[in-house]
């Protein structure tokens, strides 16, 4: 069932391991040059061998050997004298679990390529566009601001880490304020025209509620909108 590659000692066994990872080691504990545990320690130090399965046989019995091994590290510990049968059902009861830890790591490692590809252009989109967007924490603080809002408010270049009202303390205790409060609180969007007085400018403002992080804020300069 399996092409099995058979040496005579744990140096041995170690070298064959590192030209040509196995799926799997079977290691005696009691071995010349290099032990099975001694074995076992090299390749859980080894980055490229240390998630390999490894079984260890031994004439030792007891839980307390058992225990031993399973300690070192060994994810599995097979007692001498054992039937053919219960070593070929061990070893391919790892041989799947291991494989399934492969495929598990492979969706991971797809999702979390996807999910950066998607953040990569949504950061596309969120610098291409005319309207201003930043992000709020739970404090009010600012996370994100892309350039058409440092463009609208150069105020905003030096704004990450500090709060909105830090920013614009003209706007506490106005919709702005309000809305914010509302937005986190009822999880839900608002838009509302707000006027700037320091600036003399209209804006139309978009809050949305980041599940329960803070809010993500879109606006836009309605000035001429508003005056014509």
């Amino acid at each position: 069932r399996w092409t099995v590659d058979a040496v005579a000692d744990g140096a041995a066994a170690l070298e064959a391991a590192r030209a040509h990872a196995p799926d799997l080691i079977l290691s005696d504990v009691m071995m010349p040059k290099l032990d099975g545990f001694g074995l076992l320690r090299e390749l859980r130090a080894d980055p490229a061998l240390r998630h390999t399965p490894v079984i260890l046989l031994s004439a030792r019995a007891g839980e307390e050997a058992s225990i031993e091994g399973l300690k070192a590290g060994a994810d599995d510990y097979l007692i001498k004298p054992f039937s053919a049968q219960e070593l070929l059902a061990r070893v391919a009861a790892h041989l799947g679990m291991a494989r399934m830890r492969r495929e598990s790591a492979q969706r991971e490692r797809a999702l979390s390529d996807a999910a950066l590809a998607t953040d990569r252009r949504a950061a596309q989109v969120l610098e291409s566009i005319n309207d201003g967007f930043c992000t709020l924490d739970s404090e009010w603080r600012y996370t994100s601001i892309n350039p058409a809002a440092q463009r609208m408010s150069p105020i905003l270049a030096d704004a990450l880490g500090k709060t909105l009202f830090d920013i614009f303390p003209e706007v506490r205790s106005t919709i702005v304020e309000d809305s914010l409060h509302r937005c986190v609180r009822e999880q839900t969007s608002i838009e509302f025209e707000f006027y700037y007085e320091p600036n003399g400018r209209w804006y139309q403002n978009r809050y949305y509620a980041i599940a329960e992080q803070g809010v993500a804020i879109v606006w836009t300069d309605i000035s001429e909108r508003k005056w014509s």
